[in-house]
């Protein structure tokens, strides 16, 4: 919506002025487009995924240290698994068919611990001996 001159009109500032305070509105908009952007975009890749294994010691506690924050823990073995989530006072864990059991988790920092309510080292995922294969999702920014 510029001004368009043909070859016999006469060229007038207040044209000028106008076309130039179009352009400046437009190009205003589209920085406060990409401003919000910014903002969105820098919320984003915040997480980390991190993988480990280990081997159950058969103790009544486990405890992590990660590279950065953990916000949801992942537990596999074999017939067992055990699920938290950053905040809760508790995860849970399945051994194989005969049944789930609570473990009371601890958030510190970039650590976590915990410990199965009935002592049963199969549904905190720490059997003696056994491989556990344990997948995090970090807050990268922490």
């Amino acid at each position: 919506q510029l001004n368009q001159w043909d070859a016999e009109d006469r060229i007038q500032r207040t044209d000028f002025n106008s076309d130039n305070a179009k352009v400046d509105a437009v190009l205003a908009e589209q920085a406060a487009d990409l401003s919000a952007q910014a903002v969105k975009l820098a919320k984003c890749g915040n997480c980390q995924l991190y993988y480990t294994t280990y081997t159950g010691t058969g103790s009544g506690s486990n405890e992590f240290t990660f590279p950065h924050k953990p916000l949801f823990i992942c537990v596999f073995g074999e017939n067992s698994y055990f699920f938290a989530v950053q905040g809760a006072p508790c995860g849970t864990g399945r051994n194989g068919g005969t049944g789930c059991g609570i473990s009371y988790t601890t958030w510190t920092g970039t650590s976590v611990s915990w410990v199965s309510n009935n002592n049963e080292p199969a549904f905190q995922c720490n059997v003696s001996g056994m491989t556990y294969y344990m997948v995090v999702l970090m807050d990268a920014g922490e």
